[in-house]
């Protein structure tokens, strides 16, 4: 029988996640249907797989970088969110789901749910096309609410 790391040891990376940044304190990582039929697509653009669809996703998330994909347990997804976390409120593992961070339990959730939305919008409408917040609009959310 081989040695395989446990995939319990989700908790070590989600554990970077919180030591890279002091924004969030709170972190959920989920196997979310939607978000991991996201994670599942092929050639995602890795520094935003979502475009700005909604103003809630651009005041919560802002921007959803890709980390290419390890298996479950790999200590390098831990290295790849720790790149990512102070600058982010979520990442998307590659064929696995997402990690949701906030200032507290409740936030991270309802940033979760979110993003779970927006994917959901996503995948609906990509069949069909769908209009973007422009950049002016994107900017101004932004301005009006920092996520930092």
């Amino acid at each position: 029988m081989t040695s395989h790391p446990s995939p319990t040891t989700t908790v070590e990376y989600l554990l970077r996640h919180l030591k890279k940044t002091n924004k969030n304190i709170a972190v959920v990582h989920l196997h979310s249907p939607w978000l991991t039929a996201l994670s599942c697509l092929p050639n995602l653009n890795p520094d935003n797989c979502l475009p700005p669809m909604t103003p809630y996703y651009v005041m919560r998330i802002g921007k959803l970088p890709l980390v290419k994909y390890l298996p479950p347990g790999d200590e390098k997804i831990g290295e790849e969110i720790a790149k990512l976390a102070a600058k982010h409120n979520a990442i998307l593992l590659s064929n696995h789901g997402p990690v949701v961070g906030g200032k507290t339990l409740r936030q991270a959730f309802f940033n979760a749910e979110e993003l779970e939305d927006t994917a959901r919008l996503y995948l609906t409408l990509l069949p069909y096309g769908f209009t973007t917040l422009n950049k002016e609009q994107v900017q101004e959310l932004e301005t009006l609410y920092p996520k930092n």
